[in-house]
């Protein structure tokens, strides 16, 4: 093979090497086995992870975003039928993302041939980068088989009960509750193992309470697993409980229920069209802030403002008033300055109290530059959903949420670091605005080291260089189980084979093209 030949061939080889898959779908969360009773019965849910990396650079360099993901489910019984087919159309952001998958349950129990036997799930994803002018397409699929047993009279598990009724009672306070999950070993020649999860779930996906009760069931025995969950060390707001029970290392039973903490401690009100009167002031005058307040629940409040500024040496009471489901009023109060301010920065909080302990504020600073000033309120206001602990060499996904208070476009910078972990952002810069509109940010955190770290998040305003918003979290980096340590060990000695494949590749080439120009010297006629 002549030299000009050997180089493309090497060239194809390399390929895959350079650019990095855009698109890498996985399923993570899936049931390994159903009977056909719960099939029947329920949804089967299934939770898929879509990762859109940066490194992809033909697409990076010229500019292309992200315009039409899609994804393509299929449920095939084990003769290769199409059970169930479905197409979804998803929203995706640079980084992780979390899709979940709903499957029919009683349209796969229809079509089944046998009861005894399997599916095969198969997840096809196709996105579309577009920067205008030309399209580029990348696709990845990935599949999972769940086994289907009839489990009645062969003895496996009932779920007898779940108590509270979480299909009535879904608001809770912030406390502890005991809950009980009654299980029957009905049928069954023999003791089995069984182990009982409850699990609380935050809205984006990120695990906040692990609990696990171990037990054996003698044959035509039952049992109650007992969980007392501490819902005090959650934040007011929407969730997902679930429940799984293993038998023997197999998942026999699934559910989630949505739940709601706190109901009553969740930020009620809006706040909107904020305006200051006089726009010029002195050390002395009073100051007018109006704004439109509204009620975004759906049921009934009675709000007790309060003016509270510790920089001011000020505390006012006003006057109670109530909010009808939706509604919205105008809200004023005036703020006395007093006659000896002295230039600087003065904060001042606006605390509405309602239903006699839920508290929300709202903030604004009144800045005196050389005895002249204005007043403030804050521009963007951050979140950092962020989990507590992570394990070394562990990758979770955090969100940040920007959240605007001025009816303007403010174009951010975001900066996030720690010593302890490695953060990669989504993006790092983007544009905020629209009084209580909200952006969303995705950070891949990797755990690197042990011990205990703060991850700090600080948004500045690009055009004139001002940190808006800084966020401080503490997360706990915990070391590898080692179990855990083997399957890292395998991932580093899998990317040095494919290392090693690579260079002896190179190397085999190197020798092919010198043996061949050595060929044609000896076979050149001498002079």
């Amino acid at each position: 093979m002549k030299a000009k030949y050997l180089l493309p061939v090497l060239a194809l080889l390399l390929i895959p090497t350079v650019f990095a898959q855009s698109v890498d779908i996985e399923f993570v969360e899936y049931p390994n086995y159903v009977t056909p009773e719960t099939l029947q019965q329920t949804t089967l849910s299934l939770k898929l992870i879509a990762n859109v990396n940066t490194d992809d650079h033909q697409i990076i360099d010229n500019g292309y975003d992200i315009a039409d993901p899609t994804l393509y489910v299929y449920v095939l019984g084990e003769d290769g039928r199409i059970l169930y087919e479905e197409n979804l159309y998803v929203g995706l952001a640079e980084g992780v993302n979390t899709i979940d998958v709903y499957i029919p349950g009683s349209i796969i129990a229809e079509k089944l041939s046998q009861k005894d036997g399997s599916i095969r799930v198969i997840a096809n994803m196709t996105v579309v980068f577009t920067n205008g002018t030309n399209v580029i397409t990348r696709y990845d699929d990935t599949s999972i088989t769940i086994y289907i047993k009839d489990n009645i009279k062969s003895g496996e598990l009932d779920i007898i009960y779940l108590a509270p009724n979480l299909t009535k009672q879904k608001e809770f306070d912030r406390r502890v509750y005991t809950f009980l999950v009654g299980i029957k070993n009905d049928g069954s020649r023999k003791a089995n193992n069984v182990a009982v999860y409850l699990r609380v779930y935050d809205q984006y996906g990120v695990r906040k309470i692990n609990l696990v009760n171990y037990m054996s069931i003698g044959a035509q025995k039952y049992v109650e697993a007992r969980f007392d969950v501490n819902f005090g060390i959650l934040e007011p707001g929407h969730y997902k409980l679930a429940i799984e029970v293993y038998k023997e290392g197999l998942k026999v039973f699934e559910k989630e229920y949505p739940i709601i903490i706190a109901p009553l401690q969740i930020n009620a009100i809006k706040v909107y069209d904020v305006s200051i009167l006089p726009p010029e002031y002195e050390p002395g005058d009073l100051v007018l802030i109006k704004m439109t307040l509204r009620n975004v629940l759906d049921k009934p409040i009675v709000v007790k403002p309060e003016l509270v500024s510790e920089d001011l040496n000020l505390y006012r009471s006003l006057s109670s008033f109530e909010f009808a489901p939706g509604e919205a009023k105008e809200f004023k109060v005036v703020v006395p300055l007093p006659e000896d301010l002295k230039p600087g920065r003065y904060h001042v909080t606006l605390r509405f109290m309602y239903n006699q302990y839920v508290k929300q504020d709202y903030k604004v600073v009144l800045r005196i530059p050389g005895g002249m000033g204005d007043i403030e309120q804050e521009l963007v206001t951050a979140e950092l959903l962020a989990p507590s602990e992570i394990i070394v060499g562990e990758n979770k996904t955090a969100k940040l949420i920007l959240t605007s208070h001025v009816e303007d476009i403010i174009p951010v910078k975001i900066e996030a670091y720690a010593t302890k972990v490695d953060i990669k952002l989504s993006k790092d810069q983007l544009i905020v605005g629209g009084i209580g509109l909200k952006k969303k940010i995705t950070l891949d955190i990797i755990g690197k080291q042990t011990g205990k770290d703060n991850i700090t998040v600080e948004v500045i305003d690009l055009n004139t260089g001002k940190v808006l918003a800084k966020i401080e979290q503490p997360i706990d980096i915990l070391p590898p189980s080692p179990n855990e340590t083997k399957t890292i060990t395998r991932t580093i000695l899998g990317k040095d084979k494919l290392i090693i494949l690579i260079g002896g590749i190179i190397i085999l080439a190197a020798i092919a093209l010198f043996l061949m120009k050595r060929k044609e010297e000896e076979e050149k006629p001498s002079e």
